[in-house]
């Protein structure tokens, strides 16, 4: 997920870049300083994605993700838990979390068919 917005913080810069040279009216102060909040804001998102705390859980044999500062359903998942390796079957018993979207993206890939 990181690299999604690092990625699109990039083309939305390259979009706007192009852009300045295309439109010969506007101020190019004005579109540097567009440019620059574009990118605070693709990093402040990415610095916000990366803090959020999700808990998996066994719900009916399949995986469950919650964002814990909801208590909300984030995701539901395909991913059987009896297909689990036993070690991870426990921490999920105990209540396993994982920090940031890009890790939680990463372990369902993991572990999805």
């Amino acid at each position: 997920m990181r690299k999604f917005f690092f990625f699109t913080g990039i083309f939305i810069i390259s979009g706007l870049l192009i852009l300045s040279e295309l439109s010969p009216g506007k101020v190019r102060e004005e579109e540097e300083k567009e440019i620059v909040t574009s990118v605070d804001t693709v990093y402040a998102k990415m610095s916000t994605e990366t803090q959020k705390e999700f808990l998996i859980a066994d719900r009916g044999g399949f995986l469950m993700v919650y964002d814990t500062s909801t208590g909300r359903i984030f995701e539901k998942t395909k991913i059987r838990t009896e297909s689990l390796p036993e070690k991870l079957r426990e921490k999920i018993r105990r209540g396993y979390r994982i920090r940031g979207v890009m890790t939680l993206y990463s372990f369902m890939e993991n572990y999805s068919s």
